[in-house]
């Protein structure tokens, strides 16, 4: 609100809220609280324009789409874990490891032509977890996979393995869920395939339903 053009759009877009709402006593958000937004957000898009200029901008959404899928794939995970017929000490003990730091990412991989859809994903395996920890995952994608309509399972994208996640294991990691190397036999640099053939092994458009529809809910095995 510092200059007097934004201190204009703050009125007229505050007055115009409290308007809809009925009048001040009506409206859910104080004065206070909407100077605090409209502050928030003319910060956000001077951000913004400063990473459109530096060319930053496109990474910077890149890894912002990362971070939602991540937490997409978590919470479905939790729903899971909550309706699972587990013991509530196993409960617990997989609860532990249920934070974004356990979910593998995903870049998405798009479309040559207009208008670049996203086709599939490209998992980034992580390295240090265990087999238990990997079938766990795969237990709860396939309760998840259960739960949901079969329509919204055959437009889930296929996803494919890809590079390794160069993300270290987190600190206090139980026994059980991360192996004691960093490396695993699954992620050895020669087992590990490129960015290119990971695109060379892709499933082909045509096949997306049949792929999609796997038993873990649009979750390969790759995916965990």
């Amino acid at each position: 609100l510092e200059s007097e053009h934004n201190l204009k759009v703050f009125h007229e877009v505050s007055n115009e809220l409290r308007h809809e709402y009925g009048g001040d006593d009506k409206c859910p958000w104080t004065l206070l609280n909407l100077k605090g937004a409209f502050k928030t957000y003319l910060k956000s898009r001077k951000v913004q324009l400063k990473r459109t200029q530096n060319g930053t901008n496109a990474v910077h959404l890149a890894k912002c789409r990362r971070q939602a899928r991540k937490r997409d794939k978590l919470g479905k995970r939790l729903g899971s874990l909550t309706n699972k017929e587990w013991s509530v000490e196993k409960k617990a003990k997989v609860a532990e490891v249920m934070t974004v730091d356990y979910m593998s990412s995903e870049d998405s991989d798009h479309d040559p032509e207009p208008p670049n859809r996203v086709t599939r994903y490209i998992v980034r395996p992580l390295c240090w977890q265990s087999n238990k920890l990997k079938q766990v995952k795969k237990r709860l994608d396939k309760k998840h996979s259960e739960s949901v309509p079969e329509l919204i399972r055959k437009r889930t994208l296929p996803r494919n393995i890809g590079v390794p996640s160069a993300r270290g294991k987190p600190d206090n990691c139980p026994e059980w869920a991360c192996t004691s190397t960093q490396l695993s036999l699954n992620c050895s640099p020669s087992a590990s395939p490129s960015p290119l053939s990971a695109r060379q092994t892709s499933t082909p458009l045509s096949a997306r339903s049949s792929s999609s529809s796997s038993p873990e809910g649009g979750y390969s095995p790759s995916s965990v």
